[in-house]
This record gives structure tokens, sequence and C-alpha cells, in this order.
């Protein structure tokens, strides 16, 4: 659509998820947990539900096995899996935070298959009449246990590709229009100045914490 800058493609296909095509029918879904799992590749009685969808850059869907959640199913863009599937071997060497299993996994694929793990949404949690402080404070110590681990198998991100990050928005702010391009580059660049005066020490950090 020219008038709205935009292509619109046809779930499940996707350039940069090579692989999330296999997910359309019952046949490629058996296909693709068989390359991940012997155990749910096998199985007749199989159903993925789509969590999360970002084109071009990560699915998440759960897998259900006879009516039940078994794991996880993560297909990635090239740059995303290498990212995910190094913190899933470093995760998965710790204990202070319960952290899912790796079922399987494709470096061909770009998948993860993980452990399902039960729980309930945090946002749930506080959208009620009353707020469960408790759980926002078990989950805030969760993440403050993970960012005090040392984490050395981790990609790294140094002060100078945060600032050229920051950078990059304030050049291409315009894409917004005049005058909030006006906005995010004032904003951009209280930023940067900021960040030019804080020391830099590296520490583990979630990276996607969200409710």
């Amino acid at each position: 659509c020219r008038d709205l800058n935009g292509v619109l493609w046809p779930f499940p296909l996707d350039d940069e998820l090579k692989y999330l095509g296999l997910t359309g029918d019952q046949k490629g879904l058996s296909r693709l947990l068989g390359r991940l799992n012997d155990d749910l590749g096998a199985s007749d009685d199989v159903r993925l539900t789509a969590l999360r969808y970002k084109p071009g850059r990560r699915f998440v869907g759960r897998i259900d096995e006879g009516g039940n959640p078994k794991a996880v199913l993560r297909l990635q863009s090239a740059t995303a899996y290498a990212r995910s599937r190094r913190a899933a071997k470093s995760l998965g060497t710790v204990n202070v935070v319960r952290t899912p299993a790796t079922l399987g996994h494709s470096d061909g694929l770009q998948a993860l298959l993980l452990e399902w793990l039960d729980g309930h949404s945090l946002s749930a949690r506080w959208t009620k009449s009353t707020a469960d402080l408790a759980a926002v404070e078990s989950a805030g110590s969760a993440l403050a246990a993970e960012h005090q681990l040392p984490m050395p198998k981790l990609p790294r991100r140094d002060k100078q590709s945060v600032a050229a990050s920051i950078a990059a928005m304030k050049s291409d702010a315009h894409i917004f229009g005049p005058e909030t391009a006006q906005r995010v580059g004032d904003l951009a660049g209280s930023c940067l100045a900021l960040h030019g005066q804080t020391s830099e020490q590296t520490v583990a950090v979630h990276g996607d914490f969200h409710p």
C-alpha cells in the first residue's frame, strides 16, 4: 500500500524466519519438531498456539500435546537466534532463578525448543483491584539476582556501541515528521550527554523484561 508505505505478507511466510512456514500445517509442524525433539516430533497430537510474533525478528509459540502445554517454540532471525542460544546455554548453568531447560535446538532452523513453565502473567496480577505487591517484589528480586551473575559467554555491548545506537535514533528521527523528529533528536542528544558521563561497568542485564 503506497499510501501507508506498507507491505502485507501472508502469515506464516517470513523472509527472515525461513522455517516459520512449516508451522502452517500439521505435517510441517511435525517435521519441524522432529528436528528439535524426537518425542514431540513423533507425536500425532501436537498443536501450536502463537504467543508472540514480530515479523522478521521472532516467533514464539506454545506446543501442546494431548491438550497440555509441553514446550515453547522460538523461531528467530539469525542474529537474534545466536544471542538466544548463548543465553540459554549460560542460564542453564545457574540456579539462582528457575529458567526453562532447552529441549532441543537447531542452528540451521534458527530454532529453540524450551521447557514450558506454568505460571501467571505479572500484568494480570497488577490489573486487579488490589495489586499483588508480593508478586512484583518477587519478580524484582529475581531480576536483581540475574543481574548480579557473572555471564562471560553472553554477548557484550560496550559503551561505544550503546552511544552509536543512540546516535542512530537521532539521525533516523526524521521519519516521524518535523515536530516529533525534533523532540526525538533533543531526547537522544540528552541521552548521549548523560551516557558520556557514566563509567563503563560490565553487568548481566535481562534485556527484554516485560510483565
